[in-house]
């Protein structure tokens, strides 16, 4: 969950006193840099209009942006739901520590082929089963991410819209990539802003994601 607190120790800053008993301190620019540091949850659309081709090329996607990323305590973490016609957890952000584990977990889930596209239900899953708590794995000065692979066509549109503003009210910047033939409407109202929305799951497009993930954090 994203939480930065407010207050720096002494260690943490520089101070400068002045001849005349004035005095002022600047945070140490050597306690801060630059961070991936993001909890992840990728959420992997199953159903039987994907097809066993676009499966491919979503789980492909999705394990070549893990190991795109630098992967632990750290760094990013990675969760993964999988929905059709229901939703279950794949794995949860304290599943794996190392990039290429979690990668082989997702090239190992097998296509489903199952009818239905309840994206809504994979987002109360999120949401209602706290996949971003610390419970989870999560952690609190990390950025919430929920990446959505889809082809944006849920069954029940207004549910989906309803736990999306859930999830968006929380904290939790959600991401879509769209998979076969998508549905760019319901891409962009899920995608927390229109920079988020992405309409083909091409893997050049990683680096534009990866900038998703980016904050600058300090050591506080």
């Amino acid at each position: 969950m994203s939480y930065i607190r407010n207050m720096l120790p002494w260690s943490k800053l520089i101070c400068i006193f002045a001849v005349f008993g004035l005095s002022y301190c600047m945070p140490d620019p050597r306690s801060c840099k630059n961070s991936t540091m993001a909890d992840v949850v990728i959420l992997l659309d199953a159903s039987t209009s994907i097809g066993a081709n676009n499966w491919k090329t979503e789980i492909t996607f999705a394990a070549y942006l893990v190991k795109s990323l630098n992967v632990g305590s750290s760094d990013v973490r990675f969760a993964a739901v999988m929905f059709n016609k229901d939703s279950s957890k794949i794995f949860d952000l304290k599943s794996y520590s190392a990039a290429q584990d979690i990668a082989d977990a997702l090239e190992s889930i097998p296509y489903p082929n199952t009818v239905g596209t309840n994206t809504h239900l994979a987002l109360a899953q999120v949401r209602s089963q706290k996949l971003f708590s610390t419970m989870s794995g999560g952690r609190f000065i990390a950025k919430d991410v929920l990446v959505i692979l889809t082809e944006g066509r849920s069954k029940h549109p207004a549910l989906t819209q309803d736990e999306v503003e859930l999830l968006k009210a929380s904290g939790t910047n959600i991401i879509t990539v769209g998979i076969a033939q998508t549905d760019r409407n319901e891409l962009a109202r899920m995608a927390s802003k229109s920079e988020n929305v992405f309409t083909t799951a091409d893997l050049r497009l990683v680096d534009h994601i990866k900038k998703e993930f980016s904050t600058t954090i300090c050591d506080r």
